[in-house]
């Protein structure tokens, strides 16, 4: 027997034998039974087979009948996934020991590996909580779902039966579906539905791109001053985050309302929309680029961020540069002050957050201009801007490579003991541990993760600091781009400095020629340009009269139109005497 777990390499081999010899008791069998070769197989290939090894032991003793356990681990499939769930996540473990029925899916790899729809997930989460009647019975149904279901999600992530993006879907559907039937379940305690309440989900949520480990960021709108609103927004939050013996669904994040903290727990649209106009600041836009309507009224919520969303674009490339830079400063210098700086994969140099900001940055720049790009999904944003030539080639693959290296880790980091971690292990043997879930194998998989991890994290921070460590008044310009000509050199000339930040080259070219048509027989240049979602953008290049750009803007409402966002641009005075006294003026 000593010989048999040799090849194993346990660390502690004494515990070892001792759960070997227990599952042999266990499941009546001996050691060369097809059950326990298989596991032995099984063990030596997995990030922590002491571990394994001893939930196993414990699985069979929480098992009604034992020997039920014999015919999953005579099956090496259902072996192997076993022992990998099993040394991969302590806390998918001490799911599986409260529930041992469950254990059956894993012989159903087919079945398990098939992704719900949102739907499905809510008739499934509804069912469960048919049966209660009273307020906790009924949430306690849901945190057991959940728990069922998070075992689901990640036996198909440590198993390899789904990617990335399927993972982090998964998740983010288990959370809209546990938010929207958490709500309906504390509606049904109030006199009166929360009619007219949405409930906005931000952050990682929002964008679709849930950790299994992560707060929720929540915004509670209301399309109407309902008397329900505040009491029905109370009770889902303590719902979600309250701690029971059976867990806790949700931390929640609420600092991202109006006023943060000190801010009411819900905000009318018509109040959201004029603390945007008047007081909100960089990161506050930047935060709604990831809102999206979850439970309540989504389509009040979907009108709420249709009109939000042009206000988000308020700033020049410059300010939004400066301001997401000094986040970010903010953030590294506090983790610097914790002592947190090493190995950071969320927030410090190099990390997902680098990336993330990069995203936001040129949504923030270009998003008027390109709706497309301002999905809260960050691969698929990676996506837009790439393929509209707004991110270049190089640039876009390291931080998408970077994305789904640096993601896994996480996911992994926080799968053990579903707790918030971000940090890679400073003790070499759980680095290895980690490694091996990773896919690294050998005696120096922990040194060939670092050294994997350290790459990805200097091209994240290189493309980083391009972007967002310029200078302010370096301009973001294209090297192989052609100089302006003559004519948009002088149009560049009479232009405030703000001007260039604030439209493209090829917009900027369009203006000069359009200015130089301009002559006493031709007052007035005008272009409109569909962009999408019935929204045109319109230029209009004209001398600059006394109230004429009033009369127009006048005009355009007169007819229907619905102005969502303007710049407005003077040439300055040629100094020479023969300088023509009208002005044109770009508007779009």
């Amino acid at each position: 027997m000593h010989g048999l777990l040799a090849q194993v390499e346990l660390a502690d081999p004494a515990a070892g034998l001792s759960a070997w010899r227990r599952l042999e008791h266990l499941l009546g069998v001996s050691s060369d039974s097809q059950a326990l070769s298989a596991l032995l197989r099984a063990l030596p290939g997995t990030a922590n087979p002491d571990r394994a090894l001893l939930y196993l032991d414990r699985l069979a003793a929480a098992m009604p009948e034992p020997r039920e356990l014999l015919s999953l681990l005579e099956d090496p499939r259902s072996a192997d996934a076993l022992v990998t769930l099993f040394a991969s996540s302590q806390f998918l473990g001490e799911v599986l020991l409260r529930h041992p029925e469950y254990v059956r899916w894993l012989a159903r790899p087919r079945r398990l590996a098939q992704a719900k729809s949102l739907d499905a997930l809510i008739a499934e989460a509804r069912a469960e909580i048919r049966p209660h009647l009273a307020l906790e019975e009924r949430l306690n149904a849901l945190r057991r779902f959940q728990r069922r279901e998070l075992l689901r999600i990640g036996a198909c992530d440590l198993l390899g039966l789904w990617d990335l993006s399927a993972v982090t879907a998964q998740l983010s559907r288990l959370a809209d579906c546990l938010v929207r039937v958490s709500l309906e379940v504390v509606e049904a305690e109030l006199a009166a539905p929360a009619g007219g309440l949405s409930v906005i989900a931000l952050g990682k949520l929002g964008g679709q791109e849930l950790n299994y480990s992560s707060d929720i960021d929540l915004l509670f709108i209301s399309a109407t001053e309902g008397l329900n609103h505040e009491r029905a927004a109370e009770l889902l939050v303590e719902a979600l985050a309250r701690v029971t013996d059976e867990g806790f669904l949700y931390r929640v994040d609420l600092r991202l309302r109006p006023w943060g903290r000190v801010g009411p727990l819900v905000c009318s649209a018509a109040a959201y929309h004029r603390y945007l106009r008047q007081h909100a600041r960089l990161w506050e836009r930047q935060a709604l680029l990831k809102a999206r309507p979850i439970a309540g009224d989504c389509e009040a919520g979907a009108a709420f961020l249709r009109e939000a969303t042009p206000l988000l674009f308020a700033e020049t490339p410059a300010a939004i540069r400066r301001d997401v830079h000094d986040m970010k400063r903010r953030i590294e210098a506090e983790l610097r002050r914790r002592g947190k700086e090493w190995g950071e994969v969320k927030l410090g140099k190099g990390s997902i957050r680098d990336i993330e900001f990069v995203v936001q940055y040129l949504q923030l720049v270009h998003g008027a201009r390109y709706p497309s790009i301002c999905t809260g999904n960050t691969l698929q944003a990676l996506v837009s801007l790439h393929r509209l030539g707004l991110l270049p080639a190089e640039d876009y693959h390291a931080l998408t490579d970077g994305l789904v290296f640096l993601r896994p880790v996480e996911h992994y980091l926080q799968l053990m003991h579903h707790r918030q971690t971000h940090s890679l292990p400073p003790d070499a043997r759980e680095l290895a541990y980690l490694a091996r879930r990773l896919g690294f194998q050998g005696p120096d998989a922990g040194a060939r993760l670092l050294a994997r991890y350290q790459e990805h994290a200097a091209a994240i921070r290189a493309v980083y600091e391009r972007y967002l460590e310029r200078e302010e008044t370096e301009m973001a310009v294209d090297p192989q781009a052609p100089s302006p000509t003559p004519d948009v050199q002088r149009h560049l000339a009479r232009m405030d400095p703000a001007y260039a930040e604030a439209f493209g080259t090829a917009e900027i070219a369009r203006h000069a020629a359009l200015a130089d048509r301009l002559g006493d027989g031709n007052l007035v240049e005008v272009e409109a340009d569909p962009v999408g979602g019935g929204a045109w953008r319109v230029t209009i290049v004209a001398y600059d009269y006394p109230g004429e750009l009033s009369a127009i803007c006048g005009l355009l409402f007169v007819y229907g139109f619905s102005i969502q966002r303007g710049q407005a641009f003077t040439y300055e005075p040629f100094s020479a005497p023969s300088a023509p006294s009208p002005a044109g003026r770009p508007y779009a």
